[in-house]
């Protein structure tokens, strides 16, 4: 039977079964029905977060429908029949105020909304070197947040929703280990640590003077570390980390160019090269008799440099580098008060006056005595007849004071004998290489060991202390070469 809600619908009844006897039959010939339809409705309304925006993919239930919202946040329920019912929202990852709505259902109900928040976690961990200090200042991205390391290394990123990331560490300058973490979070996660590692380089260079010759012992500093040059002049600072710096030379008596360079480090580095200027100053004075008379021709010496006075006794040496020195005037035939002056350089010095007094011409013989194997003999006595000098432990000696004229030098020392054994020199000036070869006078000691019957004992050493002789099979022994 097919009716319409609303019109009127009639039944035919019939029995058909079978009827003994004495029974009624009885026909219902119409019966009419009347469908009244149940009615339903709607019941709608919004999801939005606290800032107003929709949020979509949020299911809502009565209990029996469902509605899921649109990209504005709108959702509608149908088929609702009148009755009462809790409105509950649902989407993974978020809470939602209020949890559920009671409603009564008699109409279509609108408004019916909710504010959802996102649940959201933290993730944590630390940033050390490999020596457990903390790292400051790196940066820990999630791909969307990031958070930065404090003093002590520490990091929290915050309002993590629940999902899988990966944890990138990043800084200018270092090295991470490892180089990502991939995580997954469903609540508050820590103990994401890593470990970096400052990344350094080299910058190197080279020092000389403005002819190319290193220049040794010049300390080179970037304002953190320091580096000294070779003999060969060149120097290398390393350890250091990426950034900007200023390389600035330096050692005392030195001026360089340029006084530094300004350098951005971002690898190793190298030809960053200076020259080196030695600072150098001046000695003067005068030189005069004791009447005040100039004397020229007198050479006076620092040692490594002279300078010769003028006609008027004056000097300058030039090119003297700060230290401490020695001026020695000298000129044949005169003597000098003082004989010398210690003097300590930092600036141009003026006033080293000496005073000059002539003296009898006197000359000066030197020379060396060694052995034939060419080792200096010390201590050996070389006269002229008339002066003396000892040699010192090379070998070396000078006579001084020696006038013009001819002399025999002779060399002794006991224990030696010297070749050739004396040496005629005619003097009239300054003399050299007067030279002597000294052999050591030796001399032997012999005997015989016996047994007191007399026979002689062989095998038997025999010392004086430096040399042996062992005794032949008649027990005689000589030890040679025993100096007197």
């Amino acid at each position: 039977m097919n009716c319409t809600a609303g019109t009127g619908c009639y039944v035919k009844l019939t029995d058909q079964t079978n009827e003994s006897t004495g029974t009624r039959r009885v026909w219902l010939d119409a019966v009419k029905f009347v469908l009244t339809a149940t009615p339903v409705y709607t019941v709608s309304g919004y999801v939005r977060d606290t800032n107003t925006n929709g949020i979509s993919g949020v299911t809502i239930s009565d209990g029996t429908r469902t509605a899921t919202t649109d990209s504005n946040g709108y959702y509608t329920l149908t088929g609702v029949p009148a009755g009462s019912y809790t409105l509950t929202p649902s989407r993974s990852g978020y809470s939602f105020s209020p949890s559920s709505l009671s409603v009564s259902i008699s109409g279509n109900l609108s408004n019916q909304n909710f504010t959802g928040t996102l649940l959201t976690y933290s993730v944590s961990g630390r940033i050390t070197t490999s020596s457990g200090t903390g790292i400051s200042s790196v940066t820990v991205s999630d791909g969307t947040r990031s958070a930065s390391t404090d003093s002590n290394g520490y990091y929290t990123l915050s309002g993590v929703p629940a999902g899988s990331y990966t944890l990138t560490p990043s800084r200018s300058g270092y090295s991470f280990s490892p180089t990502s973490r991939s995580i997954s979070v469903s609540g508050n996660v820590s103990g994401h640590d890593f470990t970096g590692t400052l990344l350094t380089y080299s910058v190197s260079g080279r020092i000389t003077t403005s002819s190319g010759t290193g220049i040794s012992s010049v300390t080179v500093s970037d304002g953190t570390r320091t580096a000294t040059t070779n003999s060969s002049g060149d120097y290398t600072l390393t350890g250091v980390p990426a950034g900007s710096y200023t390389l600035t030379p330096s050692r005392s008596g030195y001026n360089f160019s340029p006084t530094n360079r300004s350098i951005s480090v971002s690898g190793n580095v190298s030809g960053h090269d200076f020259t080196g200027t030695l600072i150098t100053y001046s000695i003067s004075g005068r030189i005069t008799t004791s009447s005040g008379t100039g004397i020229s021709s007198v050479t006076v010496s620092d040692g490594t440099r002279t300078a010769t006075t003028n006609s008027t006794g004056d000097y300058t040496l030039t090119g003297v580098p700060a230290g401490s020195y020695i001026l020695t005037p000298s000129r044949s035939g005169y003597s000098f008060s003082p004989t010398s002056r210690s003097i300590s350089v930092s600036s141009n010095l003026t006033g080293q006056d000496f005073t000059g007094t002539a003296t009898a011409t006197t000359y000066t013989v030197s020379g060396r005595i060694t052995t034939s194997s060419g080792t200096g003999i010390s201590s050996v006595t070389v006269s002229d007849g008339t002066r003396t000098a000892t040699t010192n432990s090379t070998g070396d000696y000078t006579l001084t004071g020696v006038p013009a004229g001819s002399y025999t030098l002779t060399p002794s020392r006991s224990g030696y004998s010297f070749s050739p054994t004396n040496r005629s020199i005619g003097v009239s000036g300054n003399l050299t290489g007067q030279d002597f070869t000294g052999t050591p006078i030796t001399y032997s000691v012999s005997g015989r060991i016996t047994t007191s019957s007399g026979t002689g004992i062989s095998s038997v050493t025999v010392s004086d202390g430096t040399r042996t002789a062992t005794t032949n099979s008649t027990g005689d022994y000589t030890l040679t070469g025993v100096s007197a």
